[in-house]
């Protein structure tokens, strides 16, 4: 109660610096607006930055740190939502549905086809395969929790060691995951890339690879 709210989603860099320069705002709240030195130093009266969602890497955290502007985000909230989505990959990408849904729009009707191994690669299905996860945060441990509904053995890695956790084998390396996973799901933030030749040459013949990982967290190197 008695709290101003100014709605404006369509401030981006120049116009940002501009609209908190140009009347005091307590709060900041946004999702993927990148918020640069710039802004945050002209910003009149900012005690508090909020990412609504995952990570901070859009905040310039060196010039809210000299401001003394606190910076949060929202750990965890769409932790739910990307599973389900990574999921959604895996499935689409283990039964070819892109390719499908293209050719029922071309008014072609291929059923044989995507079942024919001489083909394309046959849909082999989730259950018995083995997923594996880089990274095991919040989201990651959703995706363990429905690969385990599914019926699939679970494998993961992270550079800081792998929690015991039931039902999930820990790797100590990212070649060891590569080598025993029929599916990769990549959901983690790192400044450096992950996945590269190596790691795609390890991996099994008809292995499926999907980055869930955000923004610059999802670089991965030319192959």
């Amino acid at each position: 109660m008695g709290h101003s709210i100014d709605v404006q989603p369509d401030l981006r860099g120049d116009t940002l610096s501009v609209a908190l320069g140009a009347s005091p705002h307590d709060v900041l709240v946004v999702r993927s607006t990148k918020v640069n030195a710039d802004a945050i130093h002209k910003a009149m009266g900012l005690k508090l930055i909020v990412r609504a969602g995952a990570g901070v890497d859009n905040i310039d955290l060196g010039a809210a740190r000299a401001r003394k502007v606190a910076v949060a985000n929202c750990a965890g909230a769409n932790a739910a939502a990307v599973a389900e989505l990574t999921f959604g990959l895996m499935i689409a990408a283990d039964r070819q549905i892109p390719q499908q849904t293209a050719d029922l729009k071309r008014n072609l009707w291929r059923k044989g086809h995507y079942g024919d191994t001489a083909a394309v690669p046959a849909p082999r299905g989730l259950r018995g395969r083995t997923l594996g996860l880089v990274g095991f945060g919040r989201i990651a441990r959703e995706v363990a929790a429905l690969g385990q509904a599914f019926g699939m053995e679970v494998a993961a890695w992270t550079r800081s060691g792998v929690p015991a956790t039931p039902g999930v084998a820990a790797c100590g390396t990212l070649a060891e995951l590569a080598a025993r996973a029929d599916v990769v799901c990549v959901h983690a933030a790192a400044p450096e890339p992950l996945i590269g030749k190596e790691f795609l040459a390890s991996l099994p013949s008809g292995a499926i690879l999907v980055n869930a990982a955000r923004g610059s967290a999802a670089r991965a190197p030319a192959v």
